[in-house]
């Protein structure tokens, strides 16, 4: 057990994860991103797959408790930061990101699925330097599923709507 401030915590956290981990929710993301991720049951089904994924590249679990991360052992927000850090180089899409809440946290007590709109909004506050981080030197950016810029998550949910009802 880790000692802070005379309180006891029951295990340490990290602040960058074990590499074993990054692989693992690489690997997770890469299993789902191509997956039509159109509505919260879908997202949910993704979460089984993503976990395969991960599983099959570390099964070493940090999580000790609901708010450490499986993987990386990191607590909610830091690891919600560190992977819109990380998505700078994957150019996951925002379903695929809350996915990856999923696979590392999956006793949170937010259904993440039903609330997508939390990753848009929790990325706004990390570049806001609101999020338990200083805001980054550049902003972070949501993805589409082509893996080009997306201007946010909200504008491209209404942007599907209009074209799946205009077929």
């Amino acid at each position: 057990m880790r000692q802070s401030r005379g309180v006891s915590s029951p295990a340490p956290y990290f602040e960058t994860p074990p590499p074993h981990a990054r692989e693992a929710i690489r690997a997770s993301g890469e299993a789902v991103d191509a997956l039509s991720m159109s509505t919260t049951d879908a997202i949910r089904q993704a979460v089984a797959m993503a976990r395969a994924a991960a599983d099959e590249v570390s099964t070493v679990s940090h999580s000790l408790r609901w708010d450490m991360g499986r993987f990386t052992g990191m607590r909610i927000a830091k690891f919600q930061n560190w992977l819109y850090e990380q998505n700078r180089e994957w150019h996951f899409r925002d379903e695929t990101l809350c996915v990856l809440w999923c696979v590392e946290f999956p006793d949170a007590k937010s259904d993440y699925p039903a609330h997508l709109d939390y990753i848009d909004s929790t990325r706004r506050d990390y570049n806001a330097g609101k999020h338990q981080a200083p805001a980054p030197t550049v902003s972070c950016v949501a993805y589409d599923r082509r893996g080009h810029t997306a201007s946010s998550g909200a504008r491209r949910a209404k942007v599907s709507t209009r074209q799946s009802m205009s077929r």
